[in-house]
């Protein structure tokens, strides 16, 4: 369990904004801030002052999803927040969305913006990715990131987003040092050119862990997922910024402003496509049916199937799929260009599937375009099939201002 003098000394020091003055950890607390205010999110505050109902989305991974908590629906981080803010309006209808993936970053997550957020109308986005983007390409985070956060204002300039960066065991060496691990880091860059809020509540375990006041196996039982006493160290660190929130609440939403792009080829009109929806039915494909908390694929395991065709517009073409035991090798091309071969199985498919995305194309001149894709008929020595499970196409589209 963490230590009850840990979390009080955590809610008492949040705002001093230089500042866990655990002891032990005084030197090293002096270069990071946990929380960055910047613009604050006021304008979710004014609805649920007011009354409104409010819609708050939680965007990112297993973390988010609350892999490791005993009950993800009340001991999560996630889960935890959401049940600080029914507390403090009780009369105020707060609507939920758990918009988490497992095993996903935020290159998938630009993708799945609009499907998964957007179109459940958020008050507030609080966004989680910096685990799952560490190891991820510096432009790939960049692009994907600033999409995210352009998406969003472009949809609603009224809606407010928070960071969240939580801890990984590999970052451990990081803060002690001093530093900001790379993907927190990349994540930081994008929020202080939005003027967005950020809480590092990885940074406040760290804290805790490496001035010795609490040991990574009572946080955390793998090298990232806490457990319910992690967790609620989590949600401490955010809602006491939430607290401090509270008493800056404006009477009336106000519309941010769209910042210039850091990154002017961001992913901030991110798409699915349905891969089920292409007509007419190829030769060798078949439809699996939708399952609990999965949409309906299109499916081969013919290496004669005849080649898909996906028609597009945009600079940036990819395939959300389902990895598993039995999923195979294929090959894509985009337009006249020669067939590449993509080998989708991993270490973690041996154990069950999943949803993962890939970028196929990049960088592609503005038009039309077509991608190709068809089965191979060789695979992966560990996997025991040929299976290719397609969930979505994924664009991003003739970019908005």
């Amino acid at each position: 369990m963490v230590r009850p003098h840990i979390v009080a000394a955590l809610r008492g020091c949040m705002f001093a904004f230089a500042a866990i003055t655990v002891a032990g950890a005084a030197a090293w607390c002096q270069t990071f801030e946990i929380v960055q205010e910047r613009n604050g999110i006021v304008n979710a505050f004014a609805r649920m002052k007011d009354g409104k109902p409010t819609t708050i989305a939680y965007f990112g991974g297993s973390i988010t999803a609350g892999a490791g908590a005993s009950d993800s629906g009340k001991t999560s981080w996630r889960a935890l927040t959401t049940a600080w803010f029914r507390r403090q309006y009780p009369k105020t209808q707060i609507t939920e969305v758990d918009a988490s993936i497992g095993g996903t970053g935020s290159d998938f997550g630009a993708f799945r913006l609009q499907r998964d957020v957007l179109d459940k109308k958020p008050d507030l986005v609080f966004i989680e990715f910096a685990v799952n983007d560490t190891g991820t390409p510096a432009p790939t985070v960049k692009r994907a990131i600033e999409g995210i956060v352009r998406h969003i204002r472009i949809a609603d300039p009224t809606t407010e987003i928070c960071f969240v960066y939580t801890l990984a065991q590999s970052m451990l060496p990081d803060f002690q040092q001093g530093r900001l691990p790379a993907a927190v880091f990349l994540h930081d860059v994008i929020a202080a050119h939005y003027h967005i809020s950020s809480v590092n509540v990885g940074a406040a375990a760290a804290a805790q862990i490496n001035s010795g006041n609490l040991i990574w196996a009572d946080f955390s039982k793998d090298v990232c997922h806490p457990t319910d006493a992690g967790y609620s160290l989590y949600a401490d660190t955010i809602t006491s910024f939430l607290a401090q929130q509270m008493l800056h609440i404006s009477r009336h939403p106000v519309p941010y402003k769209l910042m210039d792009p850091l990154e002017p080829r961001s992913w901030s009109n991110g798409q699915l496509s349905p891969a089920t929806a292409l007509t007419p039915a190829r030769h060798g494909w078949s439809i699996e049916p939708a399952q609990p908390g999965r949409t309906e694929l299109l499916t081969s395991k013919d290496p004669s199937a005849e080649p898909l065709e996906f028609r597009f517009s945009g600079d940036t073409v990819g395939i959300s799929f389902l990895v598993g035991p039995d999923t195979g090798n294929l090959d894509y091309k985009v337009d006249a260009a020669e067939w590449q071969p993509m080998r989708p199985f991993d270490v973690f498919a041996v154990d069950g599937a999943r949803v993962q995305s890939r970028i196929l194309a990049d960088n592609l001149k503005s038009g039309a375009h077509t991608l190709y894709v068809r089965p191979r008929d060789d695979k992966d020595e560990r996997s025991k099939g040929h299976n290719t499970r397609l969930a979505y196409f994924i664009t991003n589209e003739p970019l908005n201002p």
